[in-house]
């Protein structure tokens, strides 16, 4: 199995800046062999529509794309861009694979209540504010709600897994995402390695990118509004391509699977569901 992720909203760990309330990393677990499919399929899209890769904050960006002759998306209409985004997201979200991430509430990270209940637990203010524990907490949360989610679609798998994270420049990331792999390799003998490639050669970083992105507006917009987020066709597609009713089941068995985590672990039920 190989799972691809990547991060959105980690550009400021002070939680100030806009879209930085929340960090999040989302992606993609699936079969060796599922993704030498997606690779051509994925491909077949980017060739169909002329863009060289996806990357979703560029898509989304449109009033540069109006203006910039350069962008692959300069002069689309709304038919065009809707076709192309769901073209990419049916392929993603085919139910072959399946897509998770973690979240950390920066807003709350740097409250001076929880800054103070860290210090007292012997965190440093040099791990608090160059994102150390920021980082290795939402590793943590990942790797974590990986094995639970692996359990619920696949309970027997046996073979290896390996992960493959979008390229970082800030090496403590990079550190950080080393020592908690390291740590549940101990706990479960299927992790096998860890890489940190480039997007626009690991086809499958793409859609990771994309879930991440998405999972990132909607935990923005929990922040803003409370715990009511409203889910879009866009989704439904990128979960699974679910109908409405069939993803409110699955969320819900997700919910219920955290439920019994949190009793077994005696800890709070987290957010690493980002979909509940």
């Amino acid at each position: 199995m190989i799972v691809y992720a990547d991060e959105s909203g980690t550009h400021d760990l002070s939680g100030k800046h806009q879209g930085a309330q929340v960090a999040i990393i989302g992606g993609y677990a699936g079969l060796a062999e599922d993704w030498t499919k997606f690779n051509l399929d994925w491909q077949n899209v980017l060739t169909t529509f002329q863009v060289p890769h996806f990357h979703f904050s560029e898509y989304a960006d449109k009033k540069k794309a109006s203006k910039d002759k350069s962008s692959p998306y300069h002069g689309w209409n709304d038919a065009q861009r809707h076709d192309f985004l769901f073209a990419l997201a049916r392929i993603a979200g085919n139910q072959i694979r399946f897509p998770f991430g973690s979240s950390c509430n920066l807003v709350r990270f740097n409250d001076e209540s929880c800054k103070s209940a860290l210090k007292d637990v012997g965190v440093t203010d040099a791990q608090i504010e160059n994102g150390h524990v920021i980082y290795m907490a939402i590793f943590y949360e990942f790797f974590d709600l990986f094995l639970e989610d692996l359990r619920l679609r696949l309970p027997d798998f046996t073979g290896s897994i390996s992960f493959v994270f979008d390229q970082n420049t800030n090496a403590l990331w990079e550190h950080d995402a080393h020592k908690m792999f390291s740590y549940f390799k101990q706990i479960d003998p299927r992790f096998d390695t860890i890489t940190f490639g480039n997007n626009k050669t690991h086809l499958p970083l793409q859609a990771a990118d994309m879930i991440a992105y998405r999972l990132h507006q909607l935990q923005q917009n929990r922040h803003k509004a409370g715990n009511q987020v409203s889910l879009s066709e866009l989704d439904y597609a990128l979960w699974g391509n679910y109908q409405p009713h069939e993803l409110k089941q699955y969320i819900q068995k997700l919910q219920d699977a955290d439920r019994q985590r949190a009793l077994k672990d005696d800890r709070p039920q987290g957010n690493s569901h980002l979909m509940s």
